[in-house]
């Protein structure tokens, strides 16, 4: 997206550039060259504010839409309609229908250009934070596997001291509170796991089973 349509106020727009390069970079941007100009700085701005304004929105209004392709509308009447309602009457002219029907679509384009890309923008940023987050559980995983010596020493820890933020570690998941079958298989799954007939280098094997029954007992609302 230009920097014109970010701007806030008529100061904003001057500092762009010359009102000629400026007003030829907004035509440009919406495909309307020849089809619409500005007389000054004024009817460029109000132009613009109004685009922001129908961008907000995200949208033509469907009304707006309908009157400008219907043919049985004199030309005083449509023209008055099209610019009153974007509220763009002192700062465009438009000569014939035909302009006033490309000025809508050619809106209706950059509009629904401008929304794919705002989208684009925003699944790339939701990707790149998921991206971050993910790096920073590796490196916090690196760093905490430092003080385990294996594993299944860590997964012991996770279960004595267990919180809700070592779920995914210990495979615990929302189906695990709804269905008491899944609940049991977590438990014995578990329960085998750290069972002395392992031999297992590991201590605290009965508070390891206590914690496991614990969280059990709390999925199946028990607790």
């Amino acid at each position: 997206m230009n920097k014109w349509i970010d701007i806030k106020n008529l100061q904003e727009i001057k500092d762009l550039g010359s009102f000629k390069q400026t007003k030829e970079q907004i035509l440009r941007d919406l495909n309307l060259q020849g089809i619409i100009t500005f007389k000054g700085f004024d009817n460029m701005y109000n132009f613009v504010l109004s685009i922001q304004k129908i961008l907000e929105k995200g949208k033509l209004d469907q009304e707006l839409l309908e009157t400008a392709n219907n043919d049985s509308k004199t030309f005083h009447d449509l023209k008055n309609h099209v610019l009153e309602s974007l509220e763009l009457s002192d700062a465009i002219s438009l000569s014939s229908k035909k302009e006033i029907k490309l000025f809508i679509t050619k809106l209706q384009e950059f509009i629904l250009s401008a929304k794919k890309a705002t989208t684009i923008e925003k699944e790339a940023e939701t990707k790149k934070t998921e991206a971050k987050k993910t790096e920073v559980k590796k490196v916090e995983e690196k760093e905490a596997n430092k003080f385990f010596i294996s594993d299944l020493h860590e997964q012991a820890y996770k279960l004595i001291n267990y919180n809700s933020i070592y779920d995914t570690d210990l495979g615990i998941t929302r189906l695990h509170y709804l269905s008491a079958d899944k609940a049991k298989e977590w438990r014995n799954q578990y329960i085998k796991m750290f069972h002395p007939d392992q031999k297992q280098n590991i201590d605290m094997l009965e508070e390891i089973a206590g914690a496991i029954n614990k969280i059990y007992r709390r999925m199946v609302g028990k607790s």
